[in-house]
């Protein structure tokens, strides 16, 4: 059975053996940062604290990202950076195989395949779906991974989250980062797509 990365006719190919190579990789990472990164009581949404994510302006994540939707599935090792109010977003296979860029501005993204092709947008979620085969709000997605609900839609709280619009947010783990909380296994879903994120490692500042 082979999942597919489907980005502008297919970035990534994995198979059986990739996806066990992740799940390997996955419990070593886990062993390995348990005294880096130590897992704080799983109690509700509401009670982790979270003054400091709006104030965050530059950080980093290491994880591993996988989408599922009735017509497609995939996972990838993703790098997500946040600079000066941009992002960039590296999606790839084993020891970087295959890797794809997404660059997140203010007015537009572009997508680098890694064959030298830039493909530039000013509609950053119409356009990773066309890339990636799966509709996902890649600008809220932004706020969702760091903790926080998308500022410019309507938010209700939940037990382990929040909702925006049709999508549920939820919040499975939480780990500390130089004493502050930031997630560690974060999953978004609606009626098609199921998304799911881990976070080894965080870089704050």
């Amino acid at each position: 059975m082979c999942i597919y990365l489907n980005l502008n006719g297919g970035f990534l190919q994995t198979n059986q053996v990739f996806v066990r190579y992740l799940g390997s990789a996955a419990l070593l990472l886990m062993l390995a940062g348990c005294s880096v990164t130590p897992e704080l009581p799983q109690e509700g949404y509401g009670a982790v604290s979270k003054q400091h994510l709006s104030q965050l302006t530059q950080w980093k994540l290491d994880g591993r990202m996988s989408i599922t939707s009735p017509d497609d599935s995939w996972s990838a090792n993703v790098e997500w950076q946040r600079r000066a109010g941009e992002d960039s977003i590296q999606l790839s296979g084993p020891l970087g195989q295959g890797a794809v860029i997404i660059h997140l501005g203010a007015k537009e993204v572009s997508i680098d395949d890694g064959d030298g092709r830039l493909q530039h947008s000013s509609d950053p979620d119409l356009f990773v779906k066309e890339r990636l085969g799966v509709f996902v709000p890649v600008r809220a997605l932004s706020y969702w991974v760091i903790g926080l609900p998308d500022p410019s839609r309507e938010v209700r709280y939940t037990a382990q989250g929040f909702e925006q619009e049709n999508w549920q947010i939820e919040y499975k783990e939480w780990q500390s980062i130089a004493g502050r909380s930031m997630p560690r296994k974060v999953t978004v879903v609606n009626d098609k797509v199921k998304l799911k994120l881990v976070c080894d490692q965080w870089v704050i500042g």
